[in-house]
């Protein structure tokens, strides 16, 4: 399971605890996420046409928590404390809910291709 959570993530859409759900089409920010044995860093990039990331300036440190079958990603930062479970990760999704009942699906982000031919 977490040999598939590295990488470049674009949010799908989040639903709300009351099912409310919001879909995103395009996003503009993507998630890189970095393993290194059991702590992460998310990292907010912005992609660019030229198929590079640039950094938004935003990092956030996580550590992993796997008991039994649950997989959670705990985050701590000088603002805020919180988890989210990783319900699902597969080579082209992931997604997570945290305490507040939010679910967040990702889709793995793949670079834009120009090419018309």
């Amino acid at each position: 399971m977490l040999k598939n959570i590295p990488g470049y993530w674009e949010i799908e859409s989040v639903k709300n605890e009351d099912g409310a759900l919001k879909e995103f089409k395009i996003s503009t920010t993507i998630d890189f996420i970095e393993l290194n044995g059991n702590k992460g860093l998310r990292t907010k990039v912005n992609p660019q046409l030229d198929g590079t990331f640039k950094n938004n300036g935003t990092t956030e440190n996580f550590s992993i928590d796997k008991s039994g079958e649950k997989l959670v990603l705990n985050y701590d930062n000088t603002l805020d404390q919180w988890s989210e479970e990783v319900i699902e990760v597969t080579k082209t999704s992931l997604i997570v809910t945290n305490a507040a009942g939010k679910e967040y699906r990702y889709k793995r982000f793949e670079k834009f291709d120009f090419n018309l031919e």
